[in-house]
């Protein structure tokens, strides 16, 4: 995950420095571990207005980060540990006089990545092959027109890319869902409409999960009331083993 911020910090002074905050993120468990932290040259001589941070987006093959400021567009070497390594990729595309300053970009289905503008514009520009390290990128500048109203930012899209083939959570993802495994972890009956019963684990915590890996219910006795759910597979969970279960 990425994360920058420019503006008031706590009523304090206005931060204008454009440096972005790099964080390991646990889908999961949704825990975030600082990485490391960047520095983008910020021009404050050039241009009428601060040229501050307004978006962030990673390349598709999540190895590069591209900040679009007000007036500038900069990547960053994911890989380099240089905390300054980032790069001028485009400044203003027109007169700093008509410029309407840049906006939000945001990672499309397609690969691209598309950029709108602080103050509006019927078209967007957008990054060809954000994938490729320095300006072979390829900033088209207002490579996208549409004639119907003044765009200010791309749409907010879903990672695509987060799908069957990713690492998922548990427990759809876990190699720990094996029978040959659990000769400790007996469930009765199994399928059951009624009460689960686990023996071999007295006085340990049961836990039991539906197949997206939402807990629904834990307990420290031999027994769950399984009546108040509704009919499927679920998982049964203790001491770091799992059992699939059948409620009928």
């Amino acid at each position: 995950m990425a994360s920058s911020i420019c503006g008031h910090i706590l009523g304090g002074p206005f931060y204008y420095r454009n440096g972005v905050d790099i964080f390991d993120f646990d889908r999961c468990n949704g825990e975030l571990t600082f990485k490391k932290r960047y520095e983008v040259p910020e021009d404050t001589s050039s241009y009428p207005n601060y040229d501050v941070q307004v978006g962030l987006s990673f390349s598709p093959n999540d190895k590069l980060l591209y900040m679009s400021n007000s007036y500038t567009v900069y990547q960053i070497d994911l890989e380099d540990t240089n905390t300054y390594n980032a790069l001028f990729i485009h400044g203003p595309d027109t007169t700093i006089a008509q410029f309407p300053e840049y906006n939000t970009i945001g990672l499309a289905p397609d690969g691209n990545i598309y950029m709108g503008y602080w103050n509006g514009s019927k078209s967007m520009s957008y990054i060809d092959s954000p994938n490729v390290k320095g300006l072979g990128c390829n900033f088209v500048s207002h490579g996208v027109w549409q004639p119907y109203t003044y765009l200010m930012s791309p749409p907010n899209m879903p990672n695509y890319g987060l799908g069957a083939d990713t690492v998922l959570c548990w427990p759809l993802g876990s190699s720990d869902i094996r029978d040959e495994r659990l000769e400790n972890l007996e469930v009765y009956p199994n399928p059951g409409s009624t009460i689960f019963y686990i023996k071999n684990l007295q006085g340990k915590k049961k836990e039991l999960y539906n197949t997206v890996g939402t807990k629904l219910f834990s307990t420290f006795k031999d027994e769950i009331e399984i009546n108040k759910y509704a009919k499927g597979i679920y998982i049964i969970r203790c001491e770091g083993m799992s059992k699939k279960v059948i409620i009928e």
